[in-house]
């Protein structure tokens, strides 16, 4: 029970390289779950099968243990937001689905939002600020004018856009660059192109400019 435990334990940050800090999640083979019940049941009727039951756990550890240095090997396929909260606009933890199903919390602090992942397996996602009131008063926000980009255990860059708010962004050219669509608290959106290595701005644009290239079409300010 105690290496199983251990398996779980929450994952942690460092300056050089980074770790997803959230607890790994486990998808089990639906036999391994099946042969646990049919464990249990004999279990209650005293029977000789009680000795599948240290099996099983030692092969739920093995499939947690296994799990460690995730973020090394397994490629990213899908992020999401979990704990998210009841408004459109969903700030949380980033949690990540590998090629093989299993899954890693990548966040803490529940301040993240609007993950993606690129062909490659990079993953991005923005950071939000603390709540504020608007300036209406009758409504509060959260700026997230910064987006992280992490690759096989490490933050590569961190970019920041023009204006405080990220509305939208997506991955281009195979993961080697992004483009956001920014604006203030009111007024006019930009659309930004940078470079997913170093989170350099290479091109700005109005997002409602007429005849927008290609890469920014799909952010346009409609």
């Amino acid at each position: 029970m105690a290496i199983l435990l251990g398996a779980f334990s929450p994952k942690v940050y460092s300056q050089r390289r980074w770790k997803p800090a959230g607890r790994t999640l486990t998808i089990l083979p639906f036999s391994t779950l099946v042969l646990f019940a049919v464990a249990i049941h004999n279990f209650s009727m005293r029977t000789p099968f009680i000795f599948l039951i240290p099996l099983v756990c030692l092969a739920i550890c093995a499939h947690a243990l296994d799990q460690t240095g995730a973020e090394l090997r397994k490629k990213p396929v899908a992020a999401e937001i979990t704990h998210k909260d009841s408004r459109a606009y969903s700030v949380g933890n980033v949690i990540v689905t590998y090629e093989d199903g299993t899954k890693d919390v990548w966040t803490k602090g529940s301040n993240s939002s609007l993950p993606r992942v690129a062909a490659d397996g990079t993953v991005g996602w923005t950071v939000s600020g603390p709540e504020n009131q608007a300036v209406t008063g009758s409504s509060r926000v959260r700026n997230n004018p910064d987006l992280v980009l992490c690759r096989k255990g490490r933050i590569i860059a961190k970019a920041r856009s023009s204006l405080e708010f990220i509305e939208d962004w997506t991955f281009i050219s195979n993961g080697e660059q992004f483009a956001l669509r920014t604006r203030a608290l009111h007024g006019p959106a930009q659309i930004e192109l940078h470079e997913t290595s170093t989170g350099k701005l290479i091109q700005c644009l109005s997002a409602t400019a007429a005849d927008l290239p290609v890469w920014a079409q799909p952010l346009e300010d409609k």
